[in-house]
């Protein structure tokens, strides 16, 4: 056995290395809270795993729950995903979520759309070991192929579900919420992060970008209110945080010239009782 300064009482070799390996690692991920060093793995594992796994889809019957041409609009981002590494609206929402003290280091989140794994590097750099991710497209291991009209979990799993900028491209977002309310433990948080789209100020070339020419005002997911209205015949839930797209009204210049984001976002948090 091999007695150590720093350990309470003496362990095997293997013990040692383990808690050591532990150790390395805890400081190896802190350099994932780093933007830059974080972009440069996350682009070396993208191009990695596209080469060794390729791109996959998923099979399922997803059509009549989505907007069309989600799969084909999706895909284009694949071609330089950089920008999803240092995009700056999900770490917003993952910086509010994460500072609310009922989440810790061992709670199940689950991710829903990431499309990479920046997401998941965020949230490990903050310190949360137990993420799980489904999304229509992946190239991770880290990712599972899966819908969010089905989730594929059983009920009562995650202690926080995470669907960030994805909600809009659902055609059924009632049955989505009711999935992640379905797979949410008792007080677990639901958190929903959407771009604001002003219909009268979005121009023809962003309008194509964010998939707004396929659906009608009436029908998008644009407000907390919005959101709320997915859950309040659903369940009971307590509103802990909200963001309701302060710059809605800006000219799409002014408000990336403020955030770096040509538009205004909504976010919203929400404990939620069974």
């Amino acid at each position: 056995q091999q007695p150590t300064a720093f350990l309470s009482q003496p362990m095997t070799i293997l013990d040692f290395n383990k808690k050591i390996g532990k150790r390395v690692g805890n400081f190896l991920i802190q350099f994932y809270n780093h933007q830059s060093i974080r972009k440069y793995i996350l682009i070396c594992r993208f191009h990695y795993f596209k080469w060794t796994r390729g791109i996959n889809l998923f099979a399922g019957d997803e059509a009549k729950n989505l907007q069309p041409k989600l799969i084909s609009h999706n895909l284009t981002a694949f071609e330089n995903p950089t920008g999803d590494f240092t995009i700056r609206r999900m770490r917003m929402l993952l910086g509010a979520l994460t500072s609310i003290e009922i989440l810790g280091s061992n709670s199940k989140i689950l991710i829903i759309g990431p499309r990479t794994e920046s997401d998941i590097f965020i949230l490990r750099g903050l310190g949360f070991e137990n993420i799980t991710a489904i999304d229509l497209i992946s190239y991770s291991p880290l990712i599972n192929l899966g819908d969010m009209h089905q989730i594929p979990y059983a009920d009562n799993s995650f202690d926080a579900v995470i669907c960030g900028w994805t909600i809009s491209y659902s055609a059924n977002p009632k049955l989505a919420a009711s999935e992640m309310y379905r797979v949410l433990k008792d007080n677990g948080l639901i958190a929903i992060g959407l771009e604001h789209v002003n219909y009268e100020k979005i121009t023809l070339a962003q309008k194509d970008n964010r998939m707004v020419d396929l659906q009608p005002e009436k029908d998008r997911i644009n407000t907390v209110e919005n959101i709320k209205e997915l859950f309040n015949s659903l369940c009971k839930y307590e509103v802990i945080f909200n963001h309701d797209a302060p710059m809605k009204d800006f000219d799409p210049s002014q408000a990336q010239k403020i955030s770096g984001m040509a538009g205004s976002q909504v976010m919203f948090i929400a404990k939620f009782l069974k």
